[in-house]
């Protein structure tokens, strides 16, 4: 199959024959079966066509295919795919880099299945190691992007013409300049400010150029509310932004979060991750309890199971199962990621959202990498976040610090937190970590050791929180 014909493929199911004024969808022949069997077929056809693709032109699935006898052609149905295949983890993703600058000299790794004069965009993460790891989009590797953007700007009201202003890193990110294509596919005026330019600017920029989006992630836009007075002269409700697309770390699928983002903005508030988005149905038609986690957008590019973190078992996928995400791209892009699993470990809804859009769902838990062990009680981040969340802005800032001793999962008791509290907060500080004791013992079953930091004194990065501060050597892996 040719590279051209694939790249049609993706772009030929954003053709509609409903008005578009009327359409709930962006790809109507799609997205009324997300989530249903009805698509099997198909995604079983692109799953055989991924592994055959990368079965002739990925040096690591060569190997991986030749050391255990797989042939793309013997898989005839998912179960066989499962009980074949093997997982592909952030270690392998780093090994096959690590092997390719050896062998070919270069570090895009074994898992490239298209030659790099095709290459279109590189992006990267630094990950763990310190070491960027790649992300690379061929054409269809962005054809298939921008149709999941497509259909995420739909569901959240943007149309051909509106302008978004994005507020993720331009840099490396994935989630800014593939999202620059994106919107500009969709058709909208871009605005790319980047979060590299501080909060200052992106501001001064919001209230110059009136978008009526922003992409940028949780944290970012939690401090564009305190900055806004300050830099503007306004709140930032006066943007008259409709709509934030947030994503990048935890936030809007905690109540408090994403509440005092609603109502500072005065907009719709989505959860962005990856290919897949929230609802934002309105509080008072809904209930207090507006988020029932992300739509799975693609069910129609992507092949999700569900694994046990520590034994690596499949778990069956079904209404409120809990595990590790394992992810299979169903297109034969760059470097495709075949049972790819990142550490996510994820909630999952089958059954109809209550907003009555399509897609099944999943809430986002924590990350295998994050998680920690307090007499072993397991506790993340996300769980911490969500707890102080209910203290803002009265009480708390928003920032906080969990300090480790020691390499985790292990922590030691007590759990040590730095904290900022809210301007004028001094006086009421030990009433508050009394208050935020008990709530830690209600929802987490463990007790915090709590240092007070005064406001603005814990940095706050461009791009994603670090909530980590790791008082503990941590070995070179330089050679």
């Amino acid at each position: 199959m040719s590279t051209p014909s694939r790249r049609g493929s993706a772009r030929k199911s954003t053709h509609h024959t409903v008005p578009r004024t009327a359409r709930p969808y962006w790809n109507m022949r799609v997205e009324p079966r997300l989530g249903t069997a009805r698509l099997n077929a198909l995604r079983l056809r692109r799953l055989r066509g991924v592994l055959t693709h990368v079965s002739r032109h990925s040096r690591y699935f060569q190997d991986l295919f030749g050391t255990h006898r797989i042939s793309p052609r013997a898989i005839r149905s998912f179960e066989d795919f499962r009980a074949t295949v093997p997982l592909f983890t952030k270690e392998d993703h780093r090994s096959a880099q690590e092997t390719s600058l050896r062998a070919a000299g270069h570090g895009l790794g074994t898992t490239l299945a298209v030659p790099r004069e095709d290459l279109r965009l590189f992006c990267a993460t630094s990950g763990t190691t310190g070491e960027p790891t790649f992300y690379l989009f061929s054409d269809e590797d962005l054809a298939v992007w921008c149709e999941g953007r497509s259909r995420a700007f739909w569901r959240a009201g943007l149309r051909p013409g509106m302008r978004v202003m994005i507020g993720f890193g331009l840099g490396m990110f994935v989630g800014g300049i593939p999202n620059v294509f994106a919107a500009r596919a969709f058709g909208l005026g871009i605005v790319p400010v980047g979060a590299e330019a501080g909060s200052a600017r992106l501001l001064k920029f919001a209230r110059l150029t009136r978008p009526h989006a922003l992409l940028a992630t949780p944290s970012l836009a939690l401090h564009l509310i305190e900055q806004s007075p300050g830099v503007i002269g306004q709140e930032v409700r006066s943007l008259g932004l409709r709509v934030l697309l947030l994503g990048g770390e935890a936030g809007v699928g905690i109540e408090d979060t994403r509440h005092r983002l609603e109502d500072a903005y005065g907009a719709r508030v989505f959860d962005l991750q990856g290919p897949n988005m929230s609802c934002s149905p309105p509080r008072e038609r809904i209930g207090q309890t507006s988020y029932y986690g992300l739509h799975r957008l693609m069910d129609d590019f992507y092949y999700y199971e569900l694994i046990d973190p520590e034994t690596r078992e499949p778990i069956p996928f079904e209404e409120g199962a809990v595990g590790e995400l394992v992810t299979t791209q169903l297109w034969p892009g760059a470097a495709p990621f075949i049972r790819y699993t990142a550490g996510d470990l994820q909630q999952v809804f089958v059954r109809p959202c209550p907003c009555g859009a399509t897609g099944y769902r999943s809430r986002f838990v924590g990350r295998t990498d994050d998680m920690l062990k307090v007499k072993g009680v397991i506790v993340y981040p996300a769980g911490i976040q969500g707890v102080l969340a209910a203290f803002q802005p009265c009480d708390l800032t928003g920032e906080f610090r969990i300090v480790l001793t020691e390499p985790p999962p292990k922590v030691t008791p007590p759990l040590r937190l730095k904290i900022e509290h809210a301007p004028g907060a001094e006086g009421r500080l030990p009433a508050i970590e009394l208050r935020i004791k008990d709530l830690f013992h209600t929802r987490l079953k463990v007790s915090p050791e709590i240092q007070w930091m005064s406001p603005n004194t814990l940095p706050k990065p461009a791009g994603k929180r670090e909530v980590f501060e790791r008082k503990y050597h941590t070995p070179s892996t330089g050679s």
